[in-house]
């Protein structure tokens, strides 16, 4: 497991533990980055602001796709973030290195 993975991973069970009824919404992505994607993710953020749920884990496992989707992602992750939420991203994409930056 790489050090990037292990910090994401022991954040999230810090984050876990300290709130004791955090709700987590976790989703998976295991194709190409493209406009479905993207809206597949807005959806999910907006859906845990809706739950008001405290962190959303993403987990890529993506070989890359479309620039302008993946831009459409970082920039929703950024806009989430800014509201004091949680995001976490986890994978080998290079996606994940930029939403961790989000």
């Amino acid at each position: 497991m790489k050090p990037s993975r292990i910090v994401v991973v022991v954040a999230l069970i810090l984050l876990l533990v300290s709130a004791s009824s955090a709700d987590v919404l976790k989703i998976v992505v295991n194709d190409r980055i493209h406009p479905v994607t993207a809206e597949y993710i807005a959806r999910a953020l907006d859906a845990a602001d809706a739950n008001h749920d405290q962190a959303v884990l993403i987990e890529l496992n993506t070989p890359g796709g479309f620039l302008d989707s993946t831009d459409e992602i970082i920039k929703k992750a950024s806009q989430w973030n800014a509201g004091g939420s949680r995001l976490f991203v986890i994978g080998e994409d290079p996606l994940v290195r930029a939403l961790a930056a989000a």
